[in-house]
């Protein structure tokens, strides 16, 4: 098993010393960066839209720094799920 993965690791890492090879990466590299930023996106809308009462208390609720730095990445959420005293 280790030689299977070492000669694979040594395969992938040729393809880097061809043109094919090298447009290969470009392609994993560039679909990699969109499905990453894609994900940061649907992480974002549900940390920001989609939180609960409870799961917001439990989180960030007992530290005020905590909750001031959620309200400052989901500026455009309509309002906080729990409200300042």
């Amino acid at each position: 098993m280790k030689t299977l993965v070492v000669a694979a690791a040594l395969m992938l890492g040729a393809c880097g010393f061809t043109p094919e090879g090298e447009a290969i990466r470009m392609a994993v590299k560039s679909y990699g960066a969109r499905a990453a930023d894609g994900e940061l996106q649907n992480i974002e809308f549900v940390l920001c839209n989609g939180i609960s009462v409870g799961a917001f208390k439990r989180r960030y609720g007992q530290n005020p720094e905590k909750a001031k730095a959620w309200r400052t990445l989901c500026e455009s959420a309509p309002e906080s799920p729990v409200t300042e005293k």
